[in-house]
């Protein structure tokens, strides 16, 4: 374990050189009593002023801020470290020289990229990285269909530690739910617009809003919401809000 005795008493007052602690995987500080009582020793040392102010403890940790300890909310700020955005991913596919079948015709290998991209958002980049080693060496290296389906599952195992979010497998279609001819129309259209945001963007089209989708059970909520994301290839996410509240 770290010696946090090093950081509260390791130093002189006449001491003015910068001093940051970086501690990795604090979870095990952050649960323990000894851990605990060092961090608050510290941070009324520091209130004192019997600590430099420009010394700086940073707690790297992967737990999520709720599972904070109460000792601790007062004493620390908690920045979350946030998602690579899709430019960041496309960047770091190109750096890695991910390519696709030559079978694929270039509009199918653009369209593969967007939606490996795609599938990859909302994780962070070590995720990222670990999703992309892990399915191309499934796939030979190569971009495919079955590359995606890869991914989709590792993102499912991810997204599923959480114990609250489930990702839903959604296959179904349009095609395969009767009426609700208005709601589909208006999807159709907001497909096309999702699926060209860069062209979208270009030409001032408003981008499109999410809908709620209310009735009675037993009248295609579900079935309507895994067919939207099957349509605009995205991942489906299913909340319990029993556990949320728990």
């Amino acid at each position: 374990m770290f010696d946090l005795s090093k950081v509260f008493f390791g130093f002189s007052d006449a001491d003015t050189e910068a001093k940051v602690f970086i501690i990795r995987s604090a979870e095990s500080i952050i649960s323990s009593v000894e851990g605990l009582a060092a961090l608050q020793l510290f941070a009324q040392r520091y209130e004192r002023k019997e600590i430099d102010s420009i010394c700086t403890i940073i707690l790297v940790s992967t737990q999520p801020v709720s599972s904070l300890p109460v000792e601790l909310n007062r004493i620390v700020n908690v920045i979350e470290v946030l998602s690579p955005t899709e430019q960041e991913i496309k960047d770091y596919l190109e750096k890695e020289k991910i390519r696709s079948f030559t079978h694929y015709r270039p509009s199918a290998q653009n369209d593969l990229r967007k939606r490996f991209v795609r599938t990859l958002q909302g994780l962070q980049m070590n995720e990222v990285k670990q999703i992309v080693r892990t399915t191309l060496t499934q796939t030979n290296g190569f971009l495919s269909e079955e590359t995606i389906e890869y991914a989709l599952v590792e993102k499912r195992k991810i997204v599923e530690k959480s114990g609250i979010v489930e990702v839903v497998r959604a296959n179904e279609s349009f095609e395969e739910i009767g009426g609700l001819s208005k709601l589909k129309k208006d999807l159709e259209n907001k497909a096309v617009i999702y699926n060209n945001l860069s062209r979208v963007k270009d030409l001032n089209i408003p981008y499109p809003k999410g809908c709620l989708i209310i009735g009675m059970p037993g009248c295609g909520k579900s079935m309507i919401a895994k067919a939207i994301a099957n349509k605009f290839g995205v991942s489906l996410l299913r909340l319990d809000v029993n556990r949320l509240m728990g």
